[in-house]
């Protein structure tokens, strides 16, 4: 075989193992438009130094109510479940971000014990969760109930003295979290 035939063989080669390469690659992902506008949003949303005002703090911790009184009532659904753990994590991501970003020590200390309520909570919601798999339906015990209570009157608080972007971020991280471990 000749030196140009052994360079076109080589070439061949590597033009097939090229194509290989690319046919084994993911498909790369495409973003469209609205894709790449509501990403822009969510990040400008995010970046958001503006209070919350307290319409904002009753339409964020409503579902978190909406939850104990489903649970009180007997009528909490898988959903209502999903949610209350979301604004637990939230309220435990926000808790976490505002003690990161503090500026000083005596702001921490207050912030500090939000942590032991939510853990408390995350709990109470795993007893909560496992006494649902064993009778089919959710129900809670008083001092239950009272772990969810404090723990969303810390969220409550959280919320009030967060900006909005601080919020956006935590509810993002925490409905991240929990769905991936549905």
């Amino acid at each position: 075989m000749s030196l140009s035939a052994q360079l076109q063989s080589q070439r061949q080669a590597k033009r097939e193992e090229k194509q290989r390469r690319l046919q084994e690659r993911k498909p790369r992902m495409v973003l469209d438009n609205r894709v790449g506008a509501m990403v822009f949003t969510t990040t400008l949303f995010r970046a958001n130094v503006q209070a919350t005002s307290e319409e904002d703090v009753a339409l964020l911790a409503a579902p978190a109510y909406a939850a104990i009184d489903a649970l009180k009532l007997g009528r909490m659904d898988d959903e209502q479940f999903i949610r209350a753990n979301e604004m637990n994590i939230t309220g435990f991501t926000l808790g976490k971000r505002l003690h990161q970003f503090a500026a000083n020590d005596d702001t921490k200390a207050m912030i500090r014990p939000s942590q032991q309520a939510f853990e408390h909570a995350a709990e109470a919601l795993a007893a909560i969760g496992t006494r649902k798999n064993e009778i089919g339906h959710y129900t809670a015990k008083a001092g239950e109930l009272e772990l969810l209570g404090a723990a969303y009157e810390w969220l409550e608080q959280l919320i009030r003295v967060s900006d909005k972007g601080h919020v956006a971020t935590a509810i993002r991280e925490a409905k991240v979290l929990v769905r991936s471990k549905l």
